[in-house]
This record gives structure tokens, sequence and C-alpha cells, in this order.
């Protein structure tokens, strides 16, 4: 492998993915966790905690931190546990010991700890030693193991830990330290590691070419950094095996340069060698593609060579006993070499056939048959071979660092959740036939027919429509494409009164850039709505002025800067949601978290996390701003996501959804939604990179068709209908689209894998397809086959009524499913997820207080009319009647004023015993305090005054003449206050600590309201043991 990129003028492969600590690049996340650990682990502070996901980098940190520590192994020593999973801690502590070398042994607990803590004052007091220990796959640690690691952290002097703990595990650890409030109050450094940005991509991708020998590259466009920082979300292990592949298929194919459109071929699969191709696409190793390549170096090598033995020589090398040529046996060591190299599952390697194993076999110059004993000697050292190769740790996020020690954890056979290109490294180079898995395919699992009365919701799904609006008006935009429909609501029965579906092409790749071609368009589909709705005007008149009026309008969107985010805020964090919310989200934004919509649903129903509508601020509210000003009255914004749920929920009502965990795979434009449905509720989107447009572009490039969008239908290809017991005649434009599917088949799979993780999904749970699945033939087929489970089109129609006849649902010249998201987001609920801008939120809420307003007028406008006329009409009886009544007034006069001197003598009661309830409560809260403080308070301080006191007197400064006068001046004056004053007396290293400890305790205390350190000294008198102290405690 090193002659192919040396033939291209690097030194080494840039993309390794073996352990190499000179190629770690320091990204901006793994800087700041490095930085922060070294700084934890020189300062002694004990526990260092790091979370990320698989991929991002922890065990290149770990390594790379004992790196920086290599050349000072005198004071610093590290130990490294690879997998935790001890059976107790009896089990453990022994294997600490074997870990730091210690001689002695122990055969229970106590014993063990009095060895560890004795080898540990012996190393950190008497040889002055920092003893390290680095704890990988943290997730793993059985929950009883925790509380030892709490003990171990108790061994310690008055000014610093003995041991330094540095935990690495996957987020999922999070939870498990949790349950341990003890342990979690000591972590020192706390640090969850990300994906990296597209800034740190580009300066990983440049770095490591950089430092392989190639100073001045300029192979990877702008274009391509973007594409491969979006296929992978940043991960750099992902992208060094991406980068790893487009590295060797730009060899490939003799190009000088990758770019954008390079990197979604090598992707999909879409790439010259059509042979390798056809054998690799069903695991997506485009690795095989460089060993084509590295075979045409070595052989050349190997000629030239040839050409400089003399005959004599060569006639000896033909007499001589057949042997594995050299030219194969390197191609084998490189194989294993790429095996090793990246992290796959050795038990699924193939073991060969042998006539495979031929190739291991030098071929004579006179084509003689290779021997029976040849072939099984071949056998046995690939066997040999095999039985030497390497596990890697399937949680092996290195990109960079060295590994010495050989006890690696064992691969974990999940690779589904690869992206595609990471598969198996296969050593049979024989072609082999793309086998589809295959499922009993059940057509009638997603019902196509109408409900027998349609229109209406039987359990509570609570629109947003009311009498006021006799219609609705959906919009869907999609990249540059855009669908509508118009739904009436009569008597409680929802209608489909028009659509309009356009898949013209805009000027612009998407509409959200250009907001005035998005108006025109708008405009334009809702002129061919009031066209469509025409004939049948005079039966929803109402509905008409919702067109003319433009009233009354519900946007989707699918773009990638509108999306729906699940943000863990925990049970008790009520008050703090949006703030725990921005800071989440607003870290991984490619764009300031001020220019952000985050709106926070109030549907989920899960207490620990929150669904939030996410969109970019500035190119949402800048586009809202150009519809309204078309006279468009926008009455909501909402993701994709939402409006998919909402479709599938009002049209699946009766096929026991509640009860079911089912998927929603709608195929975009540009971009694909996957909404993950349990029961009623919306537990996850995903969102993936492939699109109807694909499709559009393959027969383009290919010249099949110039305009594929006037396209009726597509097929899926019949390969894949083939493996699925579908006989179908292939198609002219298979072999364009045949890559295309091949990457959709991939992404389906991965992403469905990764929900089958998280959701039970079992036989009656069923993939919902729309969107452009409409135009393709067989999609849902393909989506079965792919993710394993039943599929079928999702029909947004089922329980709506047309007008003038029910008939009517059958002239739609397409299926239905096109039209989901915009119908969809016509059937929102309230608190639904939305990106709609705040500025929009208080128009919609101005709307509904004017209507409210509305309607009370002319309630009260009406009983004041009723009244009126009533009073004119009975005026004369009234004046006989009132006369008694006027009578009787005049001799209340006394007793009214009796009435008011008892009810102010019963105000005045009222305020004394308010006020005397007012002061129980103080002195139950200065009993309160004084015996909290007299039990928690530290030995270490001595109170010297504590005042109950109303205000707090602040001592100024000011100028009288030439001298300077201080005066008291009050503050606070309505609070009641403690002040404490005193003396903290310790350990100069320790005496900040003790002095934080002790406000923390009065602040966990939830006595008081505000607690604030009016003064803090160390005076050169009192000292360096002491700190004088005043604190002002509100409460």
């Amino acid at each position: 492998m090193l002659e192919l990129f040396k033939s291209i003028g690097l030194k080494s492969d840039p993309f390794t993915t073996s352990p190499n600590v000179d190629k770690f690049y320091p990204a901006t996340e793994h800087r700041q966790c490095l930085e922060g650990l070294e700084l934890s682990v020189r300062l002694r502070r004990g526990l260092s905690v790091i979370r990320g996901g698989i991929g991002v980098g922890k065990t290149t940190v770990s390594r790379k931190l004992m790196e920086i520590f290599k050349d000072e192994s005198d004071t610093y020593e590290f130990h490294l546990i690879h997998d935790p999973k001890f059976e107790s801690e009896l089990v453990f502590l022994k294997h600490i010991i074997d870990l730091f070398g210690i001689k002695k042994k122990g055969d229970d607990v106590q014993s063990c700890r009095n060895i560890v803590e004795n080898y540990l004052l012996k190393k950190g007091v008497d040889e002055e030693k920092v003893i390290v220990l680095i704890v990988d796959e943290g997730q793993n640690l059985p929950e009883q193991m925790i509380d030892v690691f709490r003990t171990l952290l108790n061994f310690e002097t008055d000014e610093y830990k003995l041991m330094q703990l540095i935990i690495f595990g996957q987020p999922e650890m999070t939870k498990l330290i949790r349950n341990y409030p003890n342990f979690e109050d000591r972590i020192a450094f706390n640090f969850e590691l990300g994906p990296v940005s597209l800034e740190d991509t580009r300066g990983l991708i440049d770095y490591r070419i950089k430092i392989s020998g190639e100073e001045n590259q300029a192979w990877f466009s702008d274009g391509a950094i973007r594409v491969i920082h979006e296929v992978t979300d940043g991960f750099p292990r992902k992208m060094t095996q991406l980068c790893h592949q487009l590295l060797l298929a730009m060899i490939g194919e003799e190009r000088e340069s990758i770019d954008g459109d390079m990197v979604k071929r090598v992707v999909s699969g879409d790439t010259p060698d059509a042979e390798n191709l056809k054998k690799i696409s069903s695991s997506g190793d485009f690795d095989d593609l460089a060993v084509n390549k590295l075979l045409d170096v070595l052989r050349k090598k190997d000629k030239k060579k040839e050409k400089e033995s003399s005959p004599k020589e060569d006639k000896a090398v033909k007499e001589a006993p057949k042997a594995p040529a050299k030219e194969d046996s390197v191609v084998q060591d490189e194989v294993q070499e790429l095996e090793k190299e990246d992290p796959v599952v050795q038990d699924e390697v193939q073991e060969p056939e042998k006539e495979d194993l031929v190739v291991k076999v030098v071929e004579s110059e006179s084509e003689e048959e290779v021997s029976k004993e040849e072939v099984d000697a071949a056998a046995v050292e690939q066997s040999s071979q095999e039985e030497a190769a390497i596990d890697i740790d399937p949680d092996d996020d290195w990109i960079g660092g060295e590994i010495d020690e050989t006890n690696l954890q064992e691969a974990d056979e999940d690779i589904s959740s690869s992206r595609p290109g990471q598969g198996i490294i296969r050593d049979d180079f024989e072609k082999e036939e793309v086998v589809t898995p295959s499922i009993s395919h059940d057509t009638s699992s997603v019902p196509q027919d109408p409900f027998s009365s349609p229109g209406e919701y039987d359990h509570g799904f609570d629109t947003v429509h009311t009498l006021f609006d006799p219609a609705a008006i959906g919009v869907h935009v999609d990249g540059d494409q855009l669908s509508s429909v118009l739904i009436g609501q009569t008597k409680g029965f929802k209608t489909l009164l028009s659509y309009d579906v356009n898949h013209v092409p805009s000027k612009v790749s998407s509409l959200v850039k250009d907001p005035s071609s998005f108006v025109e368009k708008l405009l334009r589909s809702k002129e061919r709505l009031k066209d469509k709705f025409f004939p049948i005007k005079e039966l929803h008149g109402r509905a008409m002025s919702v067109l003319d009026n433009f009233s009354n309008t519900y946007f989707s969107h699918n773009d990638e800067n509108v999306t729906v985010r699940y943000v863990s805020v925990g049970k008790d964090a009520k008050k703090d949601k949006k703030e725990i919310v921005k800071f989440t989200l607003g870290k991984k934004l490619p764009y300031h978290a001020d220019d952000a919509i985050m709106n926070i649903s109030g549907l989920s129903n899960d207490k620990d996390r929150v669904a939030v509508g996410l969109a970019r601020k500035s190119e949402l509210e800048d586009l809202s701003d150009h519809v309204v000003g078309s006279g468009c009255d926008v009455r909501d914004w909402m993701p994709t996501a939402q409006a998919l749920f909402n479709a599938y929920k009002w049209n699946y009502q009766d096929q026991n959804i509640a009860s079911q965990n089912n998927i929603i795979f709608h195929i975009g434009h540009k971009q694909s939604v996957v909404v993950t449905c349990q029961g009623l509720h919306l537990a996850s989107v995903d969102v993936v990179f492939i699109g109807y447009d694909d499709l559009m572009q393959s027969l383009k490039e290919n010249k099949i068709s110039d305009h594929p969008e006037d396209l009726e239908m597509l097929n899926v290809p019949a390969s894949f209908l083939t493996n699925q017991g579908i006989t179908t005649k292939p198609n002219k434009d298979d072999a364009y689209l045949r890559p295309i599917f091949d990457l959709w088949s991939q992404e389906i799979e991965r992403v469905t894998t990764r929900i089958k993780r998280h959701v039970s999904i079992n036989d009656s749970s069923k993939v919902f397809v729309s969107g452009y699945a409409g135009k393709i033939n067989n999609i849902d087929v393909l989506v079965s086959s792919a993710s394993q489970i039943n599929a079928g089109l999702l029909n947004p129609i089922r329980n709506l009524t047309f007008s003038p006849y029910d008939s009517e649902r059958n002239s739609i010249p397409f299926h239905p499913t096109i039209l989901t998201p915009a119908i969809g987001s016509t059937l929102g609920e309230p608190n639904s997820i939305t990106v709609l801008p705040p500025s929009m939120m208080k128009n919609n809420k101005f709307r509904w207080a004017n209507r409210i307003l509305a309607v009370v007028t002319v309630l009260v406008t009406f009983y004041l009319g009723f009244k009126s006329f009533d009073l004119i009409n009975d005026n004369s009886q009234l004046d006989l009647n009132i006369m008694p009544a006027k009578i009787g007034a005049s001799k209340l006069g006394p007793v009214e004023d009796e009435y008011s001197l008892a009810v102010q003598n019963k105000k005045n009661v009222g305020e004394q015993i308010k006020l005397l309830k007012y002061d129980i409560d103080y002195f139950d809260r200065v009993i309160a305090i004084t015996r909290f403080l007299s039990n928690r308070m530290p030995a270490e301080v001595t109170l010297e005054r504590m005042s109950f006191q109303q205000g707090w007197e602040k001592e100024l400064l000011k100028m009288q003449g030439r001298a300077l006068q201080s005066f008291i001046e009050m503050e606070d004056e309505n609070k009641r206050i403690v002040r404490m004053v005193g003396n903290l007396e310790a350990n100069p290293a320790l005496k900040d600590r003790y002095f934080n400890n002790l406000i923390k305790i009065i602040e966990d205390s939830q006595l008081f309201s505000i607690v604030e350190v009016v003064s803090k000294v160390s005076d050169s008198d009192l000292g360096p043991n002491n700190i004088q102290f005043d604190i002002k405690c509100v409460f």
C-alpha cells in the first residue's frame, strides 16, 4: 500500500486509521479537552470524566494525553484499563494491584484496599509521583464500581488527591453517574466531546496530508470538504475512512483533485470500476479498488526487475519448487494491513474457498496446473494469517495515537451503523452477485382504501381550525419544489377541495435563498388552486373567501436549516428549559445561536427531554416577511416531520396505531425525513441526505432525459425486485439508477437499524413511505427489503371527504402521498412542533384576542339592546316599584354606617393577624437558620458575629470640603437579611476550597434566596492559614 501512495508523492497513507499520535490534529473540541485534562492532572484535582459518541476521538485524546507526559515519566505514571467489566470490588482491586505492579497480594476487599492505599501514599507522598488511572469504555462500568472508584478518590492528603482518575465513555454513562451524587460532586473536569466543525474538517485533512509528505496539495476542494463534513456528521473516524477511500478513487481514476460530486459518487458507489462495484456494492467497501491499483503498481515494479535478471536466474526460478508469489504475498500483506486498519469484525470475513487461494501461488511461465499440496499449503498460510489478525475495539475512535497494549476488547458484531463505504475488506477477488436481503413483502400492511365514513377524527385530535376558519391552505416547501392543498371544514368534516403539485425546476436550488422567486411561485400555485376549485365554489362559498384573501395558510418546510431536535433537560428543569436548550443546541449550530429559532413543543410525553423546532431565524424571517408582504396570512410554519406525523395520525386512526411503533419515511426532493412514532407520540426525527433529485440528476447526466421531471413514474431496478420474488422487465435506465438505489438501500438500512436500537420494532410495525415515493413504482418493496419491516405508501386522503362526490378521490392523476406534508400542515394541534418566528407568534395571539373581543362585543351589544327595549316598555311600572325601595333605602342609612364600621374593624384585625403570622414565620426562620448553622457549620469556620436585620448598612465615603467623610446608606430596606462575620482557619492550599464549600453548604440549604460574599480577606496579620469573611444572606 505504501507504493501506491508513493506514486502521488506521499511518504505514508495520510488517512490510515491505525494508531499514530504524530497524525493527531488538535481540533477545537480535542484541544480544549486535552488542555482541561492536562491542567487537572498537573493540579492533581482527582476525577475527570470525558463523554462522547462512537468515533469522536475519545481514545485519541487519552493516548495523546499520555504522549504529552511522556518526557515526564519520572513524575507522572499512567495506567490504562480498556474494559472495566469487573464482577466485584475484589476482582477490580486485584486487577489494580497487578496493573500497578504491586508484589504484595490481598485475599479480601479490606486488605486489597490497604495495599492500594499504602502504594499510593508511598508513590504520591514519599516519591512525589502522580499516579494517573485512565478507564476506557466507562459506559460498561457495573453500577457498584462507581462507589468503589469513589472510595479510591478518598485516598488523599490535605493538599491533593493521591490518584488521578480519568474516565472515558459514551453519553449513556451520564445516567449511571447521576445515580451517585456523591461521586458526581467529585468531578473536577467534566467534558462532552462532540463532532468537529467544518473548519476543523478542513484543518484535519490538510494536516494529515501535509505530515504525510505533501505540503502544497490542493486535492480536496472546498465543495468536497463540505460534502465530507455533511456525510460524516463531523465524526473524525468516519472522516478519515471516507478520505482514505476518496484518495484511492482519485488515484484509480487518475484525477488531480477531488470535488463534491466525486465524494457523492464514491459514497453512492457510482465509480468507473464496475466489476469491483458489483462485488462490493452490498458492503460499500471501496478499498478493493485500492487492491487493483496496487496490483498494477507492484506488477510494473516486478516486470522491471524481471528484465534485469539473467536467463540463468530465470531458469533456476522456473525449476525451483513453487512458492507463494512475491507480488501476491505483498498484496495479501496489504489486505491484512487494511483489515487491521479498519474497525471491522473479523468473524464476518468469509473463509476463502480453496480455488480462491490459487492466487497465492506463483503461476509458471508454462501455465502448469497447481498441485493439491500447494493449494493446501496456501490454505494453511491463510488460516494462520486470519488467526493472527487483531480484533479492534468497536469504539476504537482513533484519529491518531499509538496503542502498545495487546488486551484490546473484542469487536462488536454490529457494524450496521457504518456509513456507506465502510464495509468489510474481503480477500476473495472473484466476482460476486449482490443479493438484497429478502423478506415477505406484505402489500396490505399499509391500507389505501378510504374510511367508511371519512372526514373526522374520533379520539380527541384537536386541530387548530375553528368556526372562524371555513377552510385552510396547506403549503409544502421542498428545495425548489412547492405543493399546496385547500382543505375545507364543514360541520366537523374535512374535505380536500383543491390541490396543486408543480415539479417544474426553478432557477435556484432552494427557494429559501430567493424569497422573491418563492413568492412568485406561491402566488401562481394559489391561482391554480382557485382554478381547480372554481367548479364547486358554489357548494363551499366561504372557502373561496379564504383563497381570495390568501388567509389561514399553514406551511411545512423540508430544508437543512429547518428541523426537529430532541434535548435532554431533566425532570426538574422547568424554569431553565430555554437556557438548557439554547446552550445544548447553540454549540452545535453552524451559525450563531442568536440567529436560531428554538421553539419548545408542549406535546412531548417524555419528562426528561423536549422536542425543539429549530430553524435559522434570519432566513425564515426574511422568507416570511416576503410571504406576508404578498398578502398571505401565515398561521404556522412547521418542520416536515410534524406535518408528516399529523397526516399519519389523522388518516390511520383505524389501524390501532396507538399501540404500535411505526416509522414514516418521507422521500424529499433534496433530503429525506425519517419520523419514528411511538403510539400517538412523535419519538425521534432523522434526516437522510438522499432525495428524488438524485434520480433526476443521474438521468440528466447520462442523457436519458433532458427533462426527467416530466416523467410520470420511475421504476426501482428489476434486480431489486427479482430478489423479492417480483418478476419485471429491466428498464433502459436501470444501469444508471442502480447506484442511486444502492445508496438509498444502504441509508435506509442504516437509519432503521439505529431506530431499532432505541425503539421496539416488532411484526406489527410498519414503514409508511411518503413524498416522492408516489412517483417511483415498487419503492415500498425496496424500503421493506432494506429495513426488514413491512412497508407501504402513506395515503393522506383516507380520512378526507371529496366534493361533490366521493368518487372524485379517484380522479387524482398521481398517488396522493405526494401531498402528505401539505395536507399534514393543515392538521396541526395546538402546542405542536413549530418554527414560526416569534413576531408571527405574537400576531397570532393578537388575532385570537381580537376574535374573542369581537364575539364578546357582539354578545354585550345584543344583551344591552335587549335590556334597553325591556326597560322602555316597563318604565312606568319601574317608577311605581322603585318608590317603596327608595323609602326603605332611607331607613337603611344608620345600618349602613354600622356595617362600614364593622368592615373597617375586621380589616384592621386581619392586618394585625397577618403581621403576627409574618413575625411567627420570621422567628421560625431564625430558629431554622440557627439550627442549620449550628449543625452544618464546618469545624474550620468560627462565626464572630451573626445578626438578623432589616436591610443592609453600606458605608460610603463622600468629600466634605477637602476631607473624606464616611456615612451610612441603607440598601435592600424591605428584605430580611442574615449577616455572618467570621474567620476560616485551614491549610493554605485548601482554605479557598473550604471557603467555597462553606458557601455551597449555605446555598444548598435553600433557606436563602441570595447568598453574597461581601468581603473575603486573607490579611497578613491573620497569618497564611486564615480567611476573614463577611457574608450577606437574604431570606
